[in-house]
């Protein structure tokens, strides 16, 4: 079976896999990667290894988050994909990044090539992102990927705030874009 991937002029992204366990600890062990996120670090390599094993969302929706690699070197950088919620039935744009990686325009770069797969691959009629209002990078991917504030929540107690995209609205933005640049 053909390994499937999402390819960006930079990346190179592959869908969670337990051999990315080893990078998944490490990009968790960062605690100012996981400053504004609500996680907590894995407590081992193994407790990473188990949570890719029991990741499930290519297989039911086909839909999740990719490890993102630096396609020059094949470093890995992080992640980024979709999540379906199956509680308020929304589709959620998330990632995150080493911090090495940071203000290098992975986050845009990856999220764009997601929100592309999600609208023209996956047929979404809309992607929602969420985030801290203190977490100011995420806002500027959200600001680039041309999301809009849907709602202000609270985020595991600290202020927080929905965004969201519509395919039709997406597919402008991409149209004006592509005119912008004639």
């Amino acid at each position: 079976m053909k390994e499937f991937f999402i390819e960006t002029e930079r990346l190179l992204m592959r869908p969670f896999s337990p051999k990315h366990s080893v990078h998944m600890f490490m990009l968790n062990s960062n605690e100012r990667v996981l400053e504004h996120t609500g996680d907590d670090q894995f407590e081992s390599i193994k407790k990473a290894e188990a949570f890719l094993k029991q990741y499930d969302q290519f297989k039911k929706y086909k839909m999740g988050r990719f490890s993102v690699f630096n396609k020059i070197n094949n470093r890995y950088l992080g992640w980024c994909g979709l999540r379906f919620d199956e509680v308020s039935g929304t589709v959620d744009l998330g990632f995150r990044f080493s911090y090495d990686s940071w203000g290098k325009g992975f986050a845009t770069e990856s999220s764009s090539a997601i929100l592309e797969y999600g609208f023209i691959q996956l047929g979404l009629e809309k992607i929602i992102a969420r985030t801290r209002l203190a977490n100011k990078a995420s806002l500027r991917v959200i600001e680039k990927l041309k999301m809009e504030i849907e709602e202000n929540f609270d985020f595991e107690g600290f202020p927080g705030a929905i965004f969201s995209i519509s395919k039709v609205d997406y597919l402008n933005n991409k149209k004006k874009a592509i005119s912008d640049q004639v």
